[in-house]
């Protein structure tokens, strides 16, 4: 994930505060209200509703370039971690993935072009589908 750099462009390009940014993007469900991160990862709210919040915390008002913002934190895959699930596939061991994710980038982590290796699990669980996240359940 690339989270510094996409913190770094919205305060610097849209004029986002970086305690507005850190109200939104807290994900630790310690403590309540529910950022919208949160919210977003159990299903509470859509993509919509999530780049909204986004949205009116920047003086720069680009919803598409906030979009492309919030996608960028999602990395590439991580060849080391399938190599493991691969030898533990081969000696028996179900594998399955509970991934705390939103759904917009729920929408590029299941493309099969960029992410492959997904299809090697059991079964993938998604936080924002099932409506429930690490550690909150």
């Amino acid at each position: 994930m690339h989270s510094e750099e996409a913190k770094r462009e919205l305060i610097e390009r849209y004029g986002l505060l970086s305690q507005g940014f850190d109200r939104l993007t807290r994900s630790n469900f310690e403590s309540y209200p529910r950022s919208i991160t949160e919210l977003a990862m159990i299903g509470k709210v859509g993509t919509s509703e999530y780049l909204e919040a986004f949205l009116g915390e920047c003086t720069v008002k680009d919803l598409h370039g906030l979009a492309v913002n919030r996608l960028s934190v999602v990395g590439r895959e991580r060849t080391d971690v399938f190599a493991i699930v691969e030898q533990l596939k081969r000696v028996g061991v179900i594998c399955c993935v509970l991934s705390n994710t939103i759904a917009l980038h729920w929408e590029k982590l299941t493309s099969t072009d960029d992410y492959p290796s997904l299809g090697i699990f059991e079964h993938v669980f998604a936080s924002h589908l099932i409506g429930c996240a690490k550690p909150e359940h």
